[in-house]
């Protein structure tokens, strides 16, 4: 911040701002102060709050992603950060918006006690920047996506792991974000269509770029009137999967993941049926063990979010990404013989020549994975960096639960071990 009077200083970004607003900011722990090399002109300010302030100059700052920002809880992310950034994440809907009617962001959290504080510090932040926001308690990432589709709103947002972690994270969080399909096109290559279906995806790399930059100035608030705010359950998206579980023969799987929400839907999925959800928290190292003892049919692997997954046979071995995505992708197909795959540039040619044409490729990036999906009415997407990406809800989402789904019912078509399965099934090469 440059000083340009004695009572008015240039906040970064370029706003000119009086001494009072200065430290109003400082109080209020504005993200543009963390830059300012004015923030210890910290004038009447009490000494309490000027070692608040020293605080949080010690934090490191949050680290943005392919999805969003992520960080270790309160020392990096906290309910201050995440209230700006949502406030961001609002604004830049607010740009990129053409209806004449506020933002609607559909919000959850993966549960635990630590996201339930980020996302009322989210809804708040979003709140303020004008938007309309529906919250859904406690559901995994794809459900969130499914109902933001579902309810045909704007945006979503995602309080929960950072992406791809497996492993317990109980002190880092991350917001994810996701907007709707007329911007993804852009970055993704394929232009925007009407024949296009509706859909809530990643941001791009624009978006996330002019996200941070919204961020880091300090969000100016385009509007005076908070958004309203309600509840949503998240049955519907429950309910398209339940067909699925209908016949199935007896069978048990290990499930170990951090996801609570995740672990409820399976065990609401299968409650009617025969079929056994063994939960076990573990590590990489010892789940194979733990599936062979339970005397399971496989076990899996599921990140905190919900978005991917890594399998397991009845021995304990894990299946390679690549075989598992060809394994679903041959049981898909038995319906839709002419049904387009998406895949990653960089897939093996064994792997494409196993799953064979019509085939698209796209770049890895999430956002890519998902409009190519959309725009080519493909039934699976996916490759070795990406989760797979179903389309059992009708649009497309990074979905662990529904790999789970369709293994049971592969499975539940013989009575062959998954090794032989594999074996004769999903062999590459």
């Amino acid at each position: 911040m440059d000083i340009l009077t004695e009572n008015q200083y240039t906040c970064p970004g370029g706003e000119t701002v009086a001494k009072s607003v200065h430290l109003g900011r400082l109080l209020r722990f504005y993200p543009a102060c963390r830059t300012c090399p004015h923030r210890e002109e910290t004038g009447t300010l009490s000494a309490r709050q000027v070692e608040q302030l020293a605080a949080m100059d010690r934090r490191a700052a949050p680290l943005f992603h392919d999805r969003g920002i992520g960080g270790v809880y309160l020392n990096e992310l906290g309910a201050d950060v995440a209230h700006h950034v949502a406030a961001s994440f609002g604004i830049l809907l607010r740009e990129n918006t053409s209806r004449k009617e506020e933002p609607t962001v559909t919000v959850a959290t993966d549960g635990r006690p630590l996201t339930s504080e980020l996302i009322a510090a989210v809804s708040e932040g979003l709140r303020w920047a004008g938007c309309n926001v529906v919250d859904l308690g406690h559901a995994t990432a794809a459900a969130v996506l499914f109902t933001a589709n579902h309810l045909q709103t704007t945006a979503a947002t995602y309080v929960g792991n950072i992406p791809g972690k497996f492993t317990a994270a109980e002190h880092t969080a991350s917001l994810d974000f996701f907007t709707s399909a007329t911007e993804l096109g852009a970055t993704a290559g394929l232009p925007s269509s009407d024949d296009c279906p509706r859909l809530v995806g990643p941001l791009n790399p624009n978006q996330l770029t002019r996200l941070e930059q919204i961020y880091t100035a300090g969000p100016n608030r385009p509007t005076r009137t908070f958004g309203e705010s309600r509840r949503h359950p998240t049955d519907a998206y429950l309910d398209v999967l339940r067909r699925h579980y209908h016949g199935l023969r007896p069978l048990r799987f290990v499930v170990d993941s951090a996801c609570g929400p995740l672990i409820a839907y399976l065990e609401k999925l299968t409650e009617p049926i025969a079929c056994q959800v063994l939960a076990r928290r573990t590590t990489r190292e010892k789940l194979p063990q733990t599936t062979v003892d339970a005397e399971a049919q496989f076990g899996v692997r599921i990140d905190g979010n919900g978005y991917a997954c890594e399998v397991l046979d009845q021995l304990g071995r894990y299946v390679a990404a690549e075989q598992l995505l060809l394994l679903i992708a041959r049981h898909l197909r038995r319906d839709n013989p002419d049904a387009s795959i998406v895949l990653e540039t960089n897939c093996p040619p064994a792997l494409l020549r196993a799953i064979g044409d019509p085939t698209v490729p796209t770049d890895p990036h999430p956002s890519a994975i998902s409009t190519t999906i959309a725009h080519h009415r493909a039934i699976l997407g996916g490759g070795p960096t990406t989760p797979i990406h179903h389309t059992l809800h009708g649009p497309p989402l990074p979905d662990a639960l529904s790999t789970v789904t369709l293994l049971l019912e592969i499975l539940s078509r013989t009575d062959r071990p998954f090794s032989d399965v594999l074996a004769h099934d999903a062999a590459i090469g």
